[in-house]
């Protein structure tokens, strides 16, 4: 099944791990791999939200689709707000829709977008990415994702290889997974 969406970043988060915090749980007191340790941060805070569909602090998207649903689940939840919704009418230009003929759900997780009674969707051009949703999501931090992340780092930066070879090979383990499979949040992938 094809998926009907798309999804872009548009403003980065903060670190939610910072360099000094990993520099104390790697145990390196030198200057010296600092650049190579905040990337390493960097991409385990990103690994670590893609593999729950969460924003753990606050960050923007744009996600687009091809068609008008009843209910749009928003991907990389908590749902914080929704600053605009934007389609390409059936002349070819971009319009807004009115915050009147949709609902913000943020209470259920991972966050709605709704068609409010008695409304319907403007027609639009039929093609796709023809709807673009523009969204704040992310303001909850768990310590289970901080230490997720931490331990990542650890066997990122002890282990550069996705192996260890001696006398046998053996995929190293990947026990931030045990932390961060209950953040688990949707049906994206």
């Amino acid at each position: 099944m094809a998926l009907n969406y798309s999804l872009v970043r548009t403003v980065e988060p903060s670190a939610f791990v910072s360099l000094d915090q990993a520099k104390s749980h790697l145990r390196v007191d030198h200057n010296q791999d600092d650049q190579q340790i905040a990337e390493l941060v960097k991409a385990a805070i990103e690994k670590a939200e893609e593999y729950t569909n969460r924003s753990f602090a606050q960050q923007s998207w744009r996600t687009g689709y091809n068609f008008w649903q009843a209910i749009f689940e928003m991907p990389r939840a908590p749902l914080v707000s929704v600053e605009s919704i934007n389609y390409i009418d059936t002349d070819g230009q971009w319009q807004v829709v009115p915050d009147t003929v949709y609902r913000v759900l943020t209470d259920p997780f991972p966050g709605l977008v709704v068609l409010a009674e008695n409304q319907s969707w403007p027609d639009k051009q039929d093609a796709l990415q023809t709807i673009t949703i523009e969204y704040t999501s992310g303001n909850q931090v768990e310590a289970r994702a901080t230490q997720a992340v931490l331990l990542t780092i650890g066997n990122w930066y002890e282990n550069r290889e996705s192996v260890i070879t001696g006398t046998i090979s053996v995929e190293l383990p990947d026990n931030a997974k045990f932390l961060l499979n209950q953040l688990k949040v949707g049906l994206y992938p």
